[in-house]
């Protein structure tokens, strides 16, 4: 959370930051949501679609937890 403050702070309170405008920020990020969406199911279509339950569960929980690592 504290990464959306600093791209959203106002010129006066951070000096030579980014200060992008929410509205820009959050078409930004849809679009990039979106473009990974859009990934994400093609990886998952042509990798996992055969593949059985139990190996998709876990690729999905280790995945998930990894990503809360970053």
């Amino acid at each position: 959370m504290t990464h959306v403050i600093m791209y959203l702070v106002l010129r006066r309170c951070l000096t030579g930051g980014p200060n992008f405008s929410y509205v820009f920020y959050q078409t930004t990020s849809s679009i990039v949501q979106a473009i990974f969406g859009g990934v994400g199911v093609v990886l998952f279509q042509s990798v996992l679609s055969k593949q059985k339950f139990q190996y998709i569960f876990w690729v999905g929980a280790a995945t998930a937890c990894c990503c809360l690592l970053l």
